[in-house]
């Protein structure tokens, strides 16, 4: 159940969700479409999801660095080079 939590609260797994039902849609309902539409929403919808997975591998690191910058004032800088592996 946790992981389908943490699956519809990802912003990339949505997307992709979404660029899905959206071409199911249009194969049930038999629109016709031009594949190179076609093809220009599903790199909309990948660039997204890279986009979006880069910039939560940036959080990871911006936290890190925020915890490594609140050590305590007179510890050794092994600990917070500790921290910063963290």
């Amino acid at each position: 159940m946790n992981l389908i939590t943490s699956l519809l609260g990802s912003k990339k797994f949505i997307a992709m969700l979404c660029g899905l039902i959206g071409l199911l849609i249009l194969k049930v309902f038999k629109v016709s479409v031009d594949p190179q539409t076609v093809a220009e929403i599903v790199g909309l919808v990948a660039s997204f999801i890279v986009g979006q997975g880069i910039a939560d591998n940036g959080k990871d690191a911006a936290k890190v660095n925020a915890i490594a910058s609140l050590a305590v004032p007179g510890t050794s800088g092994r600990a917070v080079e500790e921290i910063k592996k963290v």
